[in-house]
Formats: C-alpha cells, structure tokens, sequence
C-alpha cells in the first residue's frame, strides 16, 4: 500500500532541504567572526564567533545560526488561502515556511549548541501552552 500524499509535508521536507543550501548562515556568522585569540586550543581554526546568548567564543562547529523570529511561528501557522492546490491538503501556508527559511543574513543570531537548544525548547514550550489554552 502507497504512502498517503499530503502536499504540506512534501512541501516542507523539500524546503527545509533546500535552506540546507543556503548561504545566510554561513554570512551571519561572517557578521560577527573575530581571528581566533593567540592562545586558541585549534591552531588551524582562522576565526572564532562568540554565541549571542552566552558571550563564549566558539569555532564555527560548536555554533549554529539560529532564525531569531522562529521558521515555525510560536502563535501557530497561519492558513493557506482556498486553491484547488489545497482542497484535500488544506493546512498551513507555505509560502510562510519559504519566508521565514530563506532570511537575511542579519536575521540570524550565533548561538551555541546549548543554548540553541534551550531556545528552541522555550519556543516549543509556548507552543505548547498556546493550543493547550486555546483548545479550553
């Protein structure tokens, strides 16, 4: 038996592969790169970046480029508009997703692996607090 097509997930693998390829990141953490210190551990690191949240430098490997207005709204995704391309798929908008994967460099902050996670684990956690409030 196939697999069910459902349009919004097609379409959102596809994209986030895509943003995958994308430069942004890489030229956020341009912005803000500094020569790594004399005393640095990695002589063959050229450059260090510290995390926004933490202030500790970091190689570019210990930091990820974090969308600073989150891809997934915290308030939920807004709906697609009525189209023959959405009538057994209805559900979020896409062109929301695009927007928000593809952003400028500037729209990203560098933050370290643990704070990133703790960033995104708030996020998630008022996500979670907005269905559960409006589902009362």
């Amino acid at each position: 038996m196939a697999k069910e097509f459902v349009l919004k997930d097609y379409l959102k693998n596809g994209i986030r592969v895509l943003s995958y390829k994308y430069s942004g990141p890489s030229e956020a953490f341009n912005l803000v790169r500094i020569p790594r210190p004399d005393n640095w551990p990695n002589r063959r690191v050229k450059w260090v970046a510290p995390c926004n949240k933490c202030k500790v430098l970091f190689e570019r490997s210990g930091l990820q480029a974090d969308h600073i207005e989150p891809i997934i709204p915290v308030t939920g995704w807004p709906e697609a508009p009525r189209s023959s391309l959405y009538e057994h798929n209805r559900g979020p908008d896409m062109n929301v997703l695009v927007y928000r994967c593809f952003v400028k460099p500037t729209d990203y902050q560098m933050l370290c692996k643990p704070c990133h996670k703790e960033k995104s684990k708030r996020e998630n956690e008022k996500r979670q607090q907005i269905r559960t409030s409006s589902k009362l």
